[in-house]
């Protein structure tokens, strides 16, 4: 199956010619069953003076701002399928894959570029596990860069070098090298994913859905269906070019923080008016968007993941209330919700009721950005289709949706920058497990946005860091060989915080205007309190123990603090960062050192040290972006 222009089987250089710069072309879209259906243009609601995404659009950053674009590949990127297919009930054992990172053609949203993209597939292809596998994961670079892949959520108990961080838990995988993750599904179960951890590159298209299934899942019950759906934010410009133009004086579009984005897009489709981006580049207004179906009187599952750089983003289903039964990877006490806030690295499962038609009926799916979290009022905003579908009806001519939003929904020019937890919304988890009551350590980390230098140019930038230290991202000496070397590392390369106890409290204190989402590597953690200002300990702090908050993901709203509490169980050295991915290219960047005693005693694997034959003093993506050796002769 193809999606024409999008997901095109012909030669792209061709499509180039043929279609002029801001013409339109027909456009396809496969459903969610692989039926391909004509489907023109929908008449999207306009938004209001000075917005844009659904209806109007933003100053023609297209005609002030023209950035070099990447040869277009010759072969164009494909979509994957969007539904588990792996019987939960499967016999654990080894599962492999193969991951062969390549260039592709595509205009997610209408604008044509190269991407990087996985298998030929934008989103990536969906691995699926059962607890208890050993997965055997080949990943194959046939890009020009370096790479490697995080397993966002999986723990890495005893494996933390395949946890797939450049310069924290591996070298990174040169061009044209492979290497062969392996590591065990002992704990985990739900909805993770992976995507590249080097620089931003996974704005270009380099990740995918990880499913782990497990025979008592306690939330297989509440639902009959099962379905992905990806949503992001999407910048147009490749991500090399973003980030050098962000740390220029003239910042990257007049802006040294990145701010809004081009589009949205649900599960790799969305829609701009190309007569605004760049001038010179074939570009389709009509991309048609992404259609979910399911039969009537069914329970769906939608499982989301937020796979964007920075924006939070609002998404709801036209008269359709959802329930919200899974938080990350964690099954929670389900709540009913008409719209629900999804920070970039987070997931959520929710159910929605197909009672509202018969077969043919469709509902707007909305993915709003929450653009005013950033001081920008311009609205971008994503659609897709939810429709009612009998396996024996017929699977053309469907009408568009004609339905309204919710009212009284946010508006996204002055939105509550803030986690759904924070929001009021209970995400307690089904499986009550008490926080370690005592923490014996504490450690502050505070963010800030601030001005740096970068240490090859010794030019000035605005950027992130914690405690006033971006990552000093040395690729071919990881962090990880650092400890297990027993040297200590080195507090100008990074803020770390080091823990020998049963558990631990980490305080972070947010001191921006904006939002940011944080992750932690090796294991979830346990939200025991929130609030706004600064603190620099718990007392006084009321914590909540018993069977709190439990994610891997949390967003911390302006100038807002959190205690995180983390039990002490996984050794390893384990990144905390900004989920923005413009943040961490440009150092937004922790380490969590559990255990340094048991870290040295981890074995390193063969292939893993033979990654790294590399200049030690090399500076990977972190406080800059990666610049090949050849490039950087004469510096």
């Amino acid at each position: 199956m193809v999606r024409l222009l999008f997901y095109a089987a012909a030669i792209v250089p061709a499509l180039a010619q043929v279609f002029a710069p801001n013409m339109a072309t027909p456009t396809a879209r496969p459903s969610g069953l692989g039926i391909v259906t004509s489907l023109p243009m929908p008449e999207l609601p306009e938004g209001e003076p000075g917005t844009y995404g659904a209806g109007a659009r933003k100053p023609q950053y297209g005609a002030w701002y023209h950035y070099e674009q990447k040869p277009i590949p010759d072969t164009a990127v494909s979509a994957p399928g969007f539904r588990p297919t792996l019987d939960p009930n499967s016999a654990p054992g080894e599962r492999k894959y193969v991951l062969n990172i390549e260039y592709r053609a595509g205009s997610p949203d209408g604008f044509l570029r190269r991407m990087t993209v996985i298998n030929g597939q934008f989103p990536g292809p969906i691995i699926e596990a059962v607890m208890g596998d050993t997965m055997v994961i080949e990943v194959n670079n046939r890009i020009e860069e370096p790479t490697a892949i995080h397993w966002h959520g999986i723990h890495q108990n005893k494996t933390q070098y395949m946890d797939g961080v450049p310069g924290f838990s591996q070298c990174s995988i040169p061009p044209g090298g492979s290497f062969t993750y392996r590591f065990e599904l002992d704990q985990e179960k739900g909805t993770y994913w992976y995507h590249a951890h080097f620089g931003n590159t996974m704005s270009d298209g380099v990740l995918g859905a990880l499913l782990i299934h497990a025979p008592n899942d306690p939330l297989a019950s509440q639902h009959d269906d099962d379905h992905l759906l990806y949503v992001a934010d999407y910048w147009q410009d490749d991500s090399e070019t973003i980030v050098e133009a962000a740390k220029s004086k003239d910042g990257y579009r007049g802006c040294a923080p990145v701010d809004v984005p081009d589009s949205v897009i649900i599960n790799g489709v969305g829609q701009v008016d190309c007569s605004y981006v760049q001038r010179g580049v074939p570009c389709n207004t009509d991309v048609a968007p992404h259609e979910v179906r399911a039969a009537p009187g069914k329970r769906l599952r939608l499982r989301l993941v937020n796979h964007g750089s920075h924006s939070l983003l609002h998404v709801s289903i036209d008269e359709h209330s959802v329930t919200v039964i899974e938080a990350d990877d964690t099954a929670i006490e389900p709540i009913r919700v008409n719209e629900l806030v999804i920070a970039p690295g987070q997931r959520y499962s929710i159910v929605v009721e197909m009672n509202q038609g018969s077969h043919g009926a469709g509902y707007w799916i909305r993915a709003r950005a929450a653009t005013g979290c950033y001081n920008d009022k311009w609205r971008v905003d994503g659609q897709a289709i939810l429709r009612y579908f009998d396996d024996g009806g017929s699977a053309e001519g469907f009408a568009l949706p004609q339905t309204q939003q919710w009212p009284g929904l946010p508006d996204m020019g002055n939105p509550d920058c803030r986690d759904m937890d924070d929001l009021g919304y209970p995400l307690t988890p089904l499986e009550a497990i008490a926080a370690p009551a005592v923490a014996d350590e504490t450690h502050v980390f505070t963010s800030v946005v601030g001005e740096f230098v970068d240490p090859r140019t010794g030019g000035k930038y605005v950027g992130w860091g914690f405690n006033g230290v971006p990552f000093k991202n040395l690729i071919n000496d990881p962090l990880l060989k650092v400890v297990q070397d027993g040297r200590e590392i080195d507090p100008s390369r990074l803020a770390s915080a080091m823990f020998t106890g049963a558990a631990a409290d980490i305080i972070i204190n947010q001191l921006d205007g904006a939002p940011h989402p944080f992750h932690l590597h090796g294991r979830p953690f346990s939200i025991v309190a929130r609030g706004h200002g600064v603190i620099n300990s718990t007392d006084g702090i009321s914590l909540a123990l018993d069977n709190p908050t439990r994610r891997d993901t949390l967003t911390l709203g302006p100038k807002s603090w959190a205690v995180l509490r983390l039990p002490l169980d996984n050794p390893g050295v384990w990144p905390l960062h900004c989920h923005i991915g413009w943040h961490l290219s440009v150092g937004k960047m922790a380490a969590v050192v559990v255990r340094p005693d048991l870290v040295r005693a981890i074995p390193q694997p063969a292939d893993w040290a033979a990654l790294c034959t590399g200049d030690p003093l090399e500076i990977g993506p972190g406080r800059r972006s990666y610049m090949p050796p050849q490039a950087r002769r004469g510096d």
